[in-house]
């Protein structure tokens, strides 16, 4: 027996397909009505609205105030904390009072309604993926006022950002100030107290004024010969690497970068390069000791050497050059080292040899590196105020165009909606439809009082049925008690449960076999007179095409 495998997933399935079928009508004219009404609905009611957008690059600097001094940290944490600043009413009241609303354009828009709060609704701020740039989008139902706004807020922002590390800065310097001017009356009262024992001790000693001042000169010229040395360390290494480049090597294979940037050279190289071109020709067309090749050789020798030594003088040259600096740096740095060797002889002075001085010395000391530390600090903050003006924390990459089309309501989502509303709309009625139509049966009631209610006529001859339980090996047989065009009546000496899916053959008498699927819908026992117990079944056909079911009545 041929039979066609069916799951409860695939009667499911065609249930569905068939509502479908019977009504499609009423589902059509549903999504037609939803759709409609949505369209509606969207161009009618719902106010457009637009979205402009402006991008700012943060470049994620800060104050460190741990250290009282200016510092830079990075994160996306910060990158955040901006964006809430932009969010902030200082921010957006200030980007409104920016705005002319008297430009005609701007006409319907009504000035008194338009606060923070207003604009915060349609605010978003969004960080780009794997960057320090925020997009802010503004949106608003008048398309200008929206690319104003976001442009507005974003200058604003970058103002009130400059403004604020201002005056962060300005706290800094002022408290800075304060310190050094702390700092430097402790270090005069030491040294006041140093002026005392040294009186007594008969010692030449400076006044608090004079060291504070010789101590700033000797921190200003010991950076500076820490500076210098630095360059003339540079300059060594630059002539050491000179000579170690040039030892075995030819002088077209030099890669030196004032080398390679010599005109002179490199139009020397070109003609050693037409020359053994041309050398080539020749060797091609004629022997060693032709002369025309005799002569080509000469000339490439009398070219390499005019390279060679035009290349050995620009080394020179150049290392000459390096020399002279060289030298420059020296005198610089003797001068600095006498100066320093003075300060440090002046101070050893006041110091040396005072063993009850030796409290004083230490404090000296330490106050001195308090004060050097602060000046260095104040300096840098000084610096980093300037740069503050000059190089702000963020900039506007790129400004926000007026609005040409809504971003609000978006019609095609809406119609999509709506076609769905009216597909579940339609399906809905087309099941109340066939169901407030269909006559139900109950058969496991009807069955127990011996009355059967069909919704189609029924054939009362006995057919053997062979069944087989999807999901199941076992092959039934059984036999029809009534078979109609909806399904059939059987009786089996197995008891089948309610849902179970068949795969059945009824072979009737003189007629070919029909094959097909169905479901079990109502079970319920059957005694005989011998007894024995059996089982009735209702089963409920599927896939049946119709010139069969008919042949079933």
């Amino acid at each position: 027996m041929k039979k066609k495998n069916l799951s409860k997933t695939d009667i499911d399935s065609i249930d569905i397909l068939n509502v479908i079928r019977k009504g499609k009508l009423i589902i059509a004219a549903a999504i037609l009505v939803t759709v409609a009404a949505a369209f509606v609905a969207t161009k009618v009611f719902i106010k457009p609205v637009y979205e402009a957008s402006t991008k700012i690059l943060i470049k994620e600097e800060k104050l460190n105030p741990k250290d009282s001094f200016p510092a830079y940290e990075t994160g996306w944490q910060y990158v955040g904390t901006q964006s809430e600043i932009m969010r902030s009413n200082p921010v957006i009241n200030a980007a409104l009072k920016k705005i002319n609303f008297s430009n005609k354009a701007l006409s319907s828009v009504d000035e008194t309604k338009l606060n923070s709060s207003a604009v915060k609704k349609g605010m978003k701020i969004k960080r780009l993926d794997s960057t320090n740039i925020l997009e802010l989008c503004m949106e608003h139902e008048n398309p200008l006022l929206a690319s104003l706004l976001a442009d507005a807020i974003a200058e604003t922002y970058i103002e009130n950002t400059i403004e604020l590390k201002s005056k962060t800065v300005d706290r800094i310097i002022s408290s800075l100030e304060q310190e050094i001017e702390i700092a430097k009356k402790s270090f005069i009262a030491v040294e006041n107290e140093l002026d005392k024992i040294a009186g007594k001790e008969n010692i030449i000693m400076l006044s608090g004024s004079d060291i504070v001042l010789n101590l700033q000169k000797y921190a200003n010229m010991d950076m500076q010969l820490m500076f210098v040395n630095a360059d003339i360390e540079m300059l060594n290494s630059r002539i050491s690497e000179i000579k170690e480049r040039i030892k075995g090597a030819d002088a077209e294979s030099l890669d030196l970068k004032f080398l390679v940037s010599n005109s002179v050279l490199q139009n020397l190289k070109s003609q050693i390069r037409m020359a053994e071109l041309k050398l080539d020709v020749l060797m091609a067309n004629f022997s060693i000791n032709h002369p025309d090749v005799i002569v080509a050789q000469s000339s490439i020798e009398k070219l390499k050497i005019d390279l060679s030594k035009e290349t050995k003088n620009i080394i020179n040259a150049e290392i000459d050059s390096l020399l002279i600096e060289k030298s420059s740096f020296l005198g610089k740095r003797e001068i600095l080292m006498g100066g320093v060797n003075k300060q440090n002889e002046m101070l050893n002075k006041v110091f040396k040899n005072q063993p009850k001085l030796a409290r004083l010395h230490r404090d000296i000391d330490m106050k001195r590196g308090i004060y050097t530390d602060l000046i260095q600090k104040l300096q840098e903050s000084k610096v980093l105020k300037q740069r503050t003006n000059m190089l702000p924390d963020a900039e506007i990459i790129e400004f926000s165009d007026t609005p040409k089309s809504p971003s609000k309501p978006n019609v095609m989502k809406n119609l999509l909606l709506g076609g769905l509303l009216g597909l579940t709309i339609g399906f809905g009625m087309v099941l109340v439809s066939l169901t407030s139509s269909e006559k139900k049966v109950d058969a496991e009631d009807d069955f127990a009082q011996g009355t059967e209610r069909r919704a189609d006529g029924r054939s009362k001859s006995a057919n053997m049925v062979t069944c087989t339980v999807v999901g199941e090996k076992k092959e039934l047989v059984c036999w029809s008690k009534d078979i109609g065009r909806s399904g059939m009546k059987i009786v089996t000496k197995e008891k089948l449960q309610r849902n179970n899916i068949l795969e059945f053959e009824i072979r009737r008498d003189k007629m070919k076999p029909i094959i097909g699927n169905g479901v079990v819908v109502w079970t319920a026992p059957v005694v005989v007179n011998s007894g024995n117990s059996e089982y009735a079944a209702g089963v409920k056909f599927y896939d049946l095409e119709l010139d069969i079911k008919n042949k079933m009545a």
